[in-house]
């Protein structure tokens, strides 16, 4: 057992990590209510994750912005710049997965929000397009670390059956930000305040906000089922005395409502080295096919729409107006994700999202684009989250957030090699074999979804009966 340093013996579990107990703090706080920290920590999440998918929708702005005048810019730097930040999410998210397995993983999201802010700083005064997609290489390494890290602290930190509705609220939340950041750019290109070009103001403003919610982060309760996984049982003592002692919001769950679940606290027997090495093959497959189509297709909106003889201001718009789309979606999706199992949700998010490709590169009319694009982003707003937040849930705490975060490195291999491909073709105007890469990568995704990903009876929760 654990002395009062919070360092014991305990049980060792396969993967090294002490085992909790079941019916610990850990568990109670897994059963209890949502309180009004657990708002603070979903407010501070959604902060942070917000400042990311900034990051990334700036690429999309950039793609465009740099593909017209005056830059005009030739393929391969085009490529580089909205690639860079892909690239550097290959170092970010496995070495930051493993720290947040050793120091916790919300010291990792403090010190990731932190850097991420820096580097849109010196993004905002970046002097060149080259110095530009170099700092958006290091921010990368932030940005692609962030995401699968706040997944696992997130499904450590919410009570079971409301954990869905957390995760989805956070990313709604969060989801507010790249249209803020694209209609910005929008708006101040063409009066560049100050004489700064308006490209910039997003990453400078941003950057400031980071660096704020970044310190605020530090305030925050450690995840409770890695204090419990790792044996520190005096600091979990202190998590769950301040979580029980925040009021509750008293919102109430039907019990076995959730999809899948993890343990209550355990390290789960079943969860071998064998098994977590096939769940981690089968993730990673799932986490490679699917931003082929929701990474590439985004960022090449803009070249696409500007070779259609689309003006500079009315692409913003449709990139600005179709990231709408995730902000209604992941709300709504919030409300109803306990009660649908997550498999089901990524093969219909696949789907529809095969539809929306299809839907824009044949039509030719504005509302059918415009319709396109909000689908498309909807559709992958809510399956990324419902990906990660299935993936945290086929591992054991002291596991999740190094398995989720390897994974995640082959969604950013994805990432990055996919629109280095496809950005070529823009400039060449084949658009017919763009359509067949995406369309091809969301059929495969479809499949290993469908065929190989393990069900939610399956999960890490030995209690869980898994819905659908």
């Amino acid at each position: 057992m654990p002395d009062e340093t919070g360092h014991g013996s305990g049980t060792v579990h396969p993967d090294g990590a002490p085992r909790s107990v079941a019916g610990g703090p850990a568990g109670m706080l897994e059963r209890g209510p949502l309180t009004r920290l657990h708002l603070a920590i979903i407010a501070l999440c959604a902060f942070g994750f917000a400042i990311d998918l900034a990051e990334l929708a700036l690429g999309g702005a950039l793609s465009s912005i740099f593909s017209a005048a005056p830059y005009h810019i030739d393929a391969a730097r085009l490529t580089w710049l909205v690639t860079s930040a892909y690239v550097g999410a290959l170092i970010g998210a496995p070495t930051f997965g493993w720290l947040a397995d050793r120091i916790g993983p919300l010291k990792v999201l403090c010190l990731l929000t932190c850097w991420i802010g820096i580097w849109s700083i010196l993004s905002a005064g970046a002097p060149t397009v080259d110095m530009l997609a170099i700092c958006r290489l290091f921010a990368g390494v932030g940005v692609g670390a962030f995401p699968p890290i706040m997944i696992a602290y997130l499904t450590d930190i919410a009570p079971r059956e409301q954990r869905g509705l957390v995760i989805f609220t956070a990313c709604g939340a969060a989801y507010l930000a790249p249209p803020l950041a694209i209609f910005a750019v929008r708006w101040l290109t063409p009066i560049a305040p100050l004489g700064i070009e308006g490209w910039r103001w997003p990453f400078a403003v941003g950057g400031v906000f980071a660096l704020l919610a970044g310190g605020a982060m530090t305030r925050l309760p450690e995840a409770p089922h890695w204090l419990a996984a790792t044996g520190r049982a005096a600091a979990l003592r202190r998590v769950a005395d301040r979580i029980a002692q925040s009021k509750a919001l008293g919102l109430r769950v039907r019990p076995g409502e959730a999809a899948n679940t993890s343990a209550d606290g355990r390290e789960d027997p079943r969860i071998d080295a064998r098994s977590a090495s096939w769940r981690l093959v089968v993730l990673c497959a799932i986490s490679f096919t699917v931003p082929i189509a929701t990474v590439s297709f985004p960022l090449l909106t803009g070249p696409i729409l500007l070779a259609r003889h689309f003006s500079l201001s009315d692409t913003l718009f449709y990139i600005g107006f179709a990231t709408f789309g995730p902000v209604v979606g992941t709300l709504l999706g919030g409300v109803l994700i306990d009660g649908i199992a997550r498999r089901m949700v990524m093969a219909l998010c696949a789907g529809g999202m095969l539809a929306s490709v299809g839907l824009f590169f044949l039509a030719s009319a504005p509302v059918a684009i415009a319709v396109a694009l909000v689908g498309f982003a909807l559709f992958t707003s809510l399956y990324m989250p419902a990906m990660t937040l299935y993936g945290a849930e086929l591992f054991t705490p002291s596991m999740r957030a190094r398995k989720t975060s390897i994974a995640w490195v082959a969604n950013r291999i994805a990432a990055a090699g996919a629109p280095a491909v496809l950005v070529p073709l823009v400039h060449q105007q084949e658009t017919l074999a763009i359509a067949a890469v995406l369309a091809v990568a969301l059929l495969v995704n479809l499949a290993v979804v469908a065929c190989l990903a393990p069900h939610e009876r399956d999960s890490a929760d030995p209690l869980a009966d898994g819905v659908g």
